[in-house]
């Protein structure tokens, strides 16, 4: 079952999506990030301010797939140009899979300071034809005025916001 499932049954209170959630649910943009890529410090691309849209398709990728159904908001965006060569759940190993390897890895801004002390990876800006990456929160409607639900939504998008 899916996490909207789990909204639905009163499973889960609070959902953070990369993309807008479907319309039986109440949700509220939390920010917008952008692409970055990152590549080995000794790929051919380590010393590109950013990449050309040419450049990106001719290597191959690690996809982050963090929800199994569905088509990424990248694939959505470009078609289907983009060579997967490994697909995986986690941002957090996705770094350390590039050492040795011509393979590009796509992931949000916001989660690159983790990675920037890094000297065995390069981080690059993505090309601009790659879609922004809105982060909504959702939850269900039955939960719209239930106050404690309420104070949770606040304090997410006061954190957000820093």
């Amino acid at each position: 079952s899916s996490d909207l499932d789990h909204l639905s049954s009163g499973a889960v209170d609070l959902l953070i999506l990369g993309r807008r959630a479907p319309t039986q649910f109440s949700s509220q943009l939390l920010f917008t990030d952008r692409f970055v890529c990152a590549v080995a410090a000794d790929h051919k691309l380590a010393r590109r301010r950013q990449l050309s849209l040419s450049e990106y398709l001719r290597f191959p990728h690690i996809r982050i797939d963090i929800e199994r159904r569905g088509q990424h908001l990248i694939e959505r965006t470009l078609g289907n140009p983009r060579n997967v060569a490994i697909s995986t759940p986690f941002h957090a190993f996705a770094p350390e899979m590039l050492a040795g390897t011509d393979l590009v890895l796509t992931f949000p801004a916001r989660l690159s300071p983790r990675f920037s002390d890094s000297s065995h990876i390069s981080i690059i800006q993505a090309p601009p034809e790659l879609p922004e990456l809105p982060f909504y929160s959702v939850w269900h409607p039955r939960l719209d005025n239930d106050p404690s639900r309420g104070w949770l939504r606040d304090v997410t998008r006061a954190v957000a916001a820093a």
